[in-house]
């Protein structure tokens, strides 16, 4: 599993504007072939800072997203609504991998 997340701040008068966004776009992302999740989570303490994650099941699937319209738009507001983001991107082993070990293939 990959997850990819960005991380932002949003400039403070387009907080509002950009939780609208990212609520609005995240059950487009979910319908993504590869998608296993996205969510998004809003700071108790900063309201103007967000963490926007996706979890897919193969990098292929990340790499279709991140070269699709939807990614561009998702890019581009977080670049004019908060300045940019951290991106982070995690690679994490199946549920056997974690309980069993990788699986060795000879």
């Amino acid at each position: 599993m990959i997850v990819f997340s960005l991380r932002a701040k949003a400039i403070p008068e387009h907080c509002s504007e950009l939780l609208h966004f990212v609520t609005s776009i995240q059950e487009e992302v979910r319908l993504l072939d590869g998608c296993l999740g996205c969510h998004c989570y809003q700071s108790v303490e900063d309201n103007c800072s967000f963490y926007f994650i996706e979890r897919w099941s193969e990098h292929k699937y990340l790499e279709s997203h991140m070269h699709s319209d939807l990614y561009s738009a998702i890019s581009g507001a977080f670049k004019v609504l908060a300045g940019g983001a951290k991106v982070e991107l995690a690679h994490t082993g199946t549920y056997e991998d974690r309980v069993h070990g990788p699986s060795i293939i000879s």
